[in-house]
């Protein structure tokens, strides 16, 4: 993050937010000490040596195409993130808003969306309010699950393929009215939820956000910015499909993107830290469905979430730490710890 600013004050919510991340650190590094041996476990348990064989020959071309999926993929997103900002009026150098773009994925896999807040944080610095980028962030959130709800509807052959046509269409038509008229659904909800103030008060905020991301809501760029999101997500499908056929288990393109839809689409519904467990069990079985053997799903499974995941993990959380580190962000952080 070559000339970021000063060092900026740090207040009390500051420090609290800054502990956080140190514990966020902590987590990450010990939930993907659990995968790895999850996965390996998984390997042992139904490799039989065949997918070895041929990841010996495909090897390199598999992990060339991982490293291209996980560059395009990313490149577009931030492109699209970039775009939002300067919608909102937030004017940040395009290398730094990058490097704080990764940063920001290096506390995906946490709970309570650390790194959302801690990207939020980096951007201060740049005069960017952090209700604005937040309102990007929810804004993101919404157009990929829209995109990842169309592309569920168009590509997805697995078993719940009639059910998840009917909640895709419904789902798609519900995000667009509640960005489009969000007052109405906010007032019923509010009276919905009247008996629990914390759920008052998370409605209420969800509305503030949606207020504050009007600008990118609005047509044409909001359906450009769902397009992006599923273009970031059909490269993905390519990487299953791609690797697939390297393994001698042949999908057809469609079929790849579907999968990977619904594997994002039941991650964000297991509620878990970075989708983790659902996302994995979901696309494990949607491949076995397919006749896929357990051994090749597995290595796919593995190469998508090195792009989804831990690719992110790898290059944001350097990022993420040298940023705090030029800010003078981290001082005594570990005291406060």
């Amino acid at each position: 993050m070559t000339g970021a600013p000063d060092a900026q004050p740090r207040s009390a919510s500051h420090e609290a937010l800054l502990v956080r991340i140190r514990r966020g650190v902590r987590f990450v590094v010990f939930a993907a000490v659990v995968w790895v041996v999850i996965l390996l476990v998984a390997a042992i348990l139904v490799g039989d040596g065949g997918a070895l064989v041929r990841l010996e020959k495909a090897g390199p071309y598999i992990a060339l195409l991982t490293l291209a999926t996980f560059a395009t993929n990313h490149l577009i997103r931030f492109a699209r993130w970039q775009w939002m900002l300067h919608l909102l009026g937030a004017r940040v150098p395009v290398m730094a808003s990058f490097a704080i773009f990764m940063a920001g994925l290096g506390l995906l896999p946490t709970p309570g969306k650390i790194g959302v807040a801690a990207r939020s944080l980096l951007l201060v610095p740049y005069a960017v309010p952090i209700r604005t980028s937040l309102a990007a962030y929810f804004a993101e959130r919404l157009f990929d699950l829209a995109g990842l709800l169309i592309l569920a509807a168009l590509f997805y052959r697995g078993p719940l393929a009639g059910g998840l046509i009917g909640v895709s269409v419904a789902g798609v038509a519900c995000i667009a009215l509640v960005a489009r008229y969000p007052d109405p659904f906010v007032r019923a909800l509010c009276r919905l939820v009247g008996p629990w103030p914390k759920l008052v008060r998370a409605v209420n905020a969800t509305a503030g956000l949606l207020h504050a991301a009007r600008r990118l809501l609005a047509l044409p760029e909001a359906l450009l910015f769902v397009l992006l999101g599923m273009l970031a997500n059909i490269v993905i499908g390519l990487l299953v499909w791609a690797g697939l056929a390297h393994l001698l288990a042949a999908i057809s393109v469609g079929t790849g993107i579907g999968a990977i839809a619904f594997a994002h689409l039941t991650g964000s519904a297991s509620m878990a830290p970075g989708g983790l467990g659902g996302f994995e069990l979901a696309l494990l079985l949607d491949l076995e469905h397919m006749n896929v053997r357990q051994d090749a799903a597995l290595i796919v499974i593995t190469c998508v979430r090195i792009v989804t995941l831990w690719g992110g993990v790898v290059v944001g959380l350097p990022l993420l730490l040298a940023g705090l580190r030029r800010r003078g962000l981290d001082r005594n952080a570990d005291n406060a710890a």
